[in-house]
């Protein structure tokens, strides 16, 4: 199906760094669908790998609004890793004050991997 070829297209496009080909494919999968929490992992790891911290974050913070579903641990995750990347300490820090203030699964099991993502992003910036 469509759904699964754009897919297959965020994907490659994590691997690449290729982060702003991964948001339009994004963008133009849901004009269409409803994009898949897999779908949107894939984006945040294209900005994580292409240290596109700014735009992972403005991503997590749309998911569980306008038809997106809410970020699973593999959206957190990916998003810490994108600010850790980007030696960005402090929004490493307000993002893992969300997930603190937040009661959901996948902020439960993204809590022990994001707290290392940011301690080391502040190791890196100091």
């Amino acid at each position: 199906s469509d759904v699964v070829v754009y897919g297959a297209a965020i994907n490659s496009c994590a691997a690449e760094a290729q982060w702003a080909q991964a948001l339009q494919l994004l963008q133009a999968l849901c004009q269409h669908w409803d994009p898949s929490p897999a779908a949107l992992g894939a984006a945040l790891d294209a900005c994580s790998t292409g240290q596109a911290w700014a735009q992972a974050l403005e991503l997590l913070g749309s998911m569980g609004k306008d038809s997106l579903p809410a970020p699973d641990a593999r959206c957190f995750e990916a998003s810490m890793a994108a600010c850790q990347a980007a030696e960005v300490w402090q929004a490493a820090l307000e993002l893992l004050d969300i997930m603190r203030r937040s009661s959901g699964k996948a902020e439960e099991l993204a809590w022990p991997l994001s707290q290392d993502l940011a301690i080391s992003a502040c190791a890196q910036a100091s």
